[in-house]
C-alpha cells in the first residue's frame, strides 16, 4: 500500500513540475 501510495505521489508531483515549470 505503502508503494503504491508513493508511485501516486511521484505521478501527481510529475504533474505539478511540469505545470510550474510551463
Amino acid at each position: 500500500n505503502s508503494k503504491a501510495v508513493t508511485k501516486q505521489n511521484r505521478r501527481r508531483q510529475k504533474e505539478i513540475d511540469e505545470e510550474f515549470y510551463c
